[in-house]
């Protein structure tokens, strides 16, 4: 018997269950047994075997370990795009990636803003600011944190 056979088996014994015999568990036990069938059509779609759903499991808890999880890398992605400065201004005094109308090579540097609340973007640490030196900033990014050797 296929995959196929085999829910659509169960679908029909489900679906010919009077009501009557059909508790809430047997029930939720039909519903259960034709989502797991689904399933499996699903991965053999995908040319998956046990196997490989195995070592993905595995390395999925690894993952977890070092809190390496979809939820951070969706946070991740987002965190390091780039921002165009017409939407957001990074915040003052704080290393960032530069990004120029006028230059194909990304730059590190700073914003910072006067007493007046004019601001201006800077290289480095540099005192001059990008617009005297004939670069316009179009967009910025978080730099990634420090690299740290991991303990062990």
């Amino acid at each position: 018997m296929t995959e196929n056979e085999a829910v659509e088996k169960w679908k029909e014994v489900y679906n010919q269950t009077d009501s009557i015999y059909k508790s809430n568990e047997l029930d939720d036990m039909f519903k259960m047994a034709i989502k797991a069938l689904e399933l499996m059509q699903e991965l053999t779609k995908r040319n998956m075997k046990i196997k490989d759903i195995e070592n993905y499991m595995v390395f999925e808890d690894e993952c977890v370990k070092k809190n390496f999880t979809l939820k951070n890398l969706l946070e991740t992605k987002e965190k390091y795009q780039w921002i165009p400065v017409e939407e957001k201004l990074p915040e003052q005094n704080k290393y960032i990636l530069l990004s120029f109308d006028n230059f194909s090579i990304p730059q590190v540097g700073r914003y910072e803003e006067d007493e007046e609340g004019n601001g201006a973007f800077y290289l480095g640490d540099e005192e001059e600011t990008c617009i005297s030196q004939l670069l316009f900033v179009n967009a910025w990014m978080e730099l990634p944190e420090q690299y740290k050797e991991e303990e062990q």
